[in-house]
């Protein structure tokens, strides 16, 4: 068919009365199939009668059908892109116009391909419905030449039927199941798979049980709060304000929205499917929509009951609105960049933009099919540190425009500068309280007392790593000791064993459970439990962890990470106190360091040093020896923090350097001994007085 064409003579006769109105499309339109044949025959000669009519009817009778189904293929989630081609061929290749009986015989075929599920002729004929009451709207109300919609509430209309469409589907799909239902239909499938094979059945669902616990198990650890603010969305801050506090006022109004039983997703959504550069299919091209977010790789959470369900959905709601504004915001920020300055908006350069968005967005991609799914198993969100390497690159190496090129280097400058100004201010406010050495895990934070301030989104981390393994040394965020890596000393660390240290920083839920036993303790170095290992919101984790040791730093600290400013408290954990005093810690003093724990405090380096020094103190009285441990940590916390990070301490020898220490220790024990009324007690070759 393809090669076929008119003889000139015959092409130009066709033409002709074509203009002249003999041949009439609306007539033709009318005729059966034969009579088309027989009136096309009297013009062309009957050898091509046939090539002309299935031209017309496929090029004209059948574009509102194909439309319609067409538009139904690429909108409707649930299909990946090699699936949808496909579809979309077969549409195209109709041959003839479809009867009402073929043609719902036809998309319940199409049903069935897409979704893999069956459907019967009347629920595929509510899809064509719906799909063509949206198309009608297009037609009808939307000026292709400028762009805009007749009127705001046909606009909602039409977006609102793409969203009716969509959740019809869902739910055909069984995305509204209840958690009961899903797990009853999953067992009934496993067990009629068990019966025709029972190895094949087994790994099956052991694969499906471990990838839904692993993804409801991450749902849930970033469910309670509206993180995506602080964290995901931070760069969309620094380059387009604007686009971030739409975005972040929306978000609250989401939350507040859901919890009063409303669809907020749903009137998001159909003001995204009416935006022009969605009808154009733009957007869908930039690959700025994912079907799911990393941090709520399932919905199945939100089944939960009452109150517990209707709040993580809240969080969820918030999230994705968040990332879609503020994706949709940045991408019609660059794209209209793009088009004052006359660039060709060819697939090419909007899947360029679409890279760039993407990765201010923590929304990066390690190659052309996606990372496998062995990578979402073991790491917390693979595409935010992806993402996080593409800024902090610029994209280099990468196959993107040169347009999004300049546009990635310069973001990164203004990224690198709004941030270097914000450490800077904290540290003019209060001096030594930023550490501007790459090779401390404290770099790109601000520090008040105990708690650390991420102001980097997470992107400090890997400058960390990348400096430590590059210069092949550590700097110690407690002591600001440099140690080389790779001394080949015993017990020295090597390049290895950094890397290793942050990929299990980095761990996802399940890898890090499996962690947690393999190595007989947890990260914060306790003996792994059930208590321990559960899958707690990191909002609610870091409130219940106050309890350890109440500081205004702390609570700050908690509260910031609602709203994904990631803040990390030290020294409440024996992991830490062990970081910070190094090998051969005396036996004695972490049982001191658990008893302390347990009276609700959170131990520090002055806790340590007077842990062995401190046992009359604790005979005479507890409430006493209780307030004086509170103030005594208070204080030294401070004077540690001052003394460390004056220059004359680092200026100092490791000698010059323990006796300033010990210097401040022995004088506020003097005064606090005094206020509590502690005498002195003398023993010989003692250098450290014992009260």
């Amino acid at each position: 068919m393809s090669d076929w064409c008119l003889i000139p003579e015959k092409a130009d006769e066709f033409i002709g009365k074509l203009k002249n109105g003999e041949i009439n499309p609306e007539k033709m339109a009318s005729m059966s199939s034969e009579e088309r044949h027989s009136f096309l025959g009297g013009i062309v000669g009957s050898n091509h009668a046939e090539q002309v009519n299935f031209l017309f009817e496929s090029k004209l009778l059948l574009k509102n059908q194909q439309k319609g189904m067409i538009d139904w293929a690429k909108k409707v989630s649930g299909l990946n892109q090699a699936k949808q081609k496909d579809l979309i061929t077969k549409i195209q290749g109709l041959e003839k116009v479809l009867t009402p009986e073929d043609e719902k015989a036809f998309m319940s075929d199409l049903v069935h391909t897409k979704l893999g599920v069956d459907v019967n002729a009347e629920e595929a004929k509510t899809i064509v419905q719906y799909s063509k009451e949206a198309s009608d709207l297009l037609t009808k109300s939307f000026n292709a030449d400028n762009l805009k919609w007749a009127t705001k509430s046909d606009k909602l209309d039409y977006g609102m039927a793409k969203v009716n469409l969509e959740k019809y589907v869902n739910d055909m799909s069984g995305g509204n199941k209840s958690i009961k239902q899903s797990l009853k239909e999953r067992g009934q499938e496993f067990s009629a798979t068990w019966k025709e094979s029972k190895s094949l059945a087994g790994a099956r669902l052991g694969k499906d049980v471990l990838k839904t616990a692993n993804e409801t198990t991450i749902s849930l650890m970033a469910s309670i709060d509206n993180s995506f603010l602080g964290r995901q969305g931070l760069k969309t801050l620094q380059i387009k304000p604007s686009v971030w506090v739409k975005g972040a006022k929306e978000s609250f109004k989401d939350i507040a929205k859901t919890f009063g039983g409303k669809k907020a997703k749903d009137v998001l959504m159909a003001d995204i499917y009416s935006r022009p550069k969605y009808i154009s299919g733009e957007y869908q091209t930039a690959g700025i929509f994912p079907k799911t977010e990393e941090q709520f790789p399932t919905s199945l959470p939100d089944k939960l009951p009452s109150l517990l369900g209707k709040t993580f959905k809240a969080s969820e709601v918030a999230f994705e609105g968040s990332a879609i504004r503020m994706r949709a915001g940045l991408y019609d920020f660059y794209s209209d960049i793009a088009r004052r300055n006359g660039q060709t908006m060819n697939k090419y350069q909007i899947e360029s933009i679409g890279k760039l968005v993407n990765s201010l967005t923590a929304r990066g991609k390690w190659g052309s099919r996606e990372e496998p799914a062995i990578v979402r198993t073991l790491l917390w969100a693979p595409r935010m540190i992806k993402a996080n390497i593409d800024v902090l690159t610029a994209h280099t190496g990468q196959d993107i425009s040169k347009f999004a090129k300049k546009e990635a280097r310069k973001n990164l400058l203004k990224i690198v500068a709004e941030t270097s100004a914000v450490l800077a201010t904290a540290n003019a406010l209060k001096p030594g309280s930023v550490e501007w050495d790459p090779r401390s895990s404290d770099f790109g934070k601000i520090k008040s007392g105990n708690t650390r301030f991420d102001v980097t989104g997470g992107a400090s981390s890997l400058i960390t790593l990348a400096s430590r393994i590059l210069t092949l040394s550590s700097k110690s965020s407690t002591t600001g000791k440099v140690s080389q890596l790779n001394t080949g000393e015993y017990g020295a660390r090597t390049a290895l064993d950094v890397i290793y240290a942050f990929m299990e920083g980095k761990s996802a839920p399940g890898a890090s459970i499996a962690i947690d036993l393999l190595k007989g303790e947890t990260f914060e170095g306790q003996k792994p439990t059930l208590g321990s290992e559960l899958p707690i919101p990191i909002a609610v984790k870091n409130f219940l962890e106050l309890r350890h040791g109440y500081s205004t730093d702390a609570l700050v600290g908690a509260m910031l990470d609602t709203v994904g400013i990631n803040a990390s408290t030290y020294g409440s954990t024996r992991k830490d106190v062990e970081k910070i005093t190094g090998e051969g810690i005396n036996p004695a003093v972490i049982v001191e360091f658990d008893r302390l724990r347990e009276k609700g405090y959170a131990p520090t380096i002055a806790d340590i040093d007077n842990a062995q020094s401190v046992k009359s103190i604790k005979e005479k009285s507890e409430d006493k020896y209780n307030a004086f441990m509170k103030e005594f940590q208070n204080q030294y916390s401070k004077k540690l923090e001052q003394t460390i990070s004056s220059e004359k301490y680092r200026s100092e020898t490791i000698d010059k350097k323990e006796k300033m220490l010990d210097k401040i220790r022995n004088d506020l024990r003097e005064s606090l001994a005094k206020k509590y009324g502690y005498k002195k007690t003398k023993k010989k070759k003692e250098k450290i007085d014992e009260y």
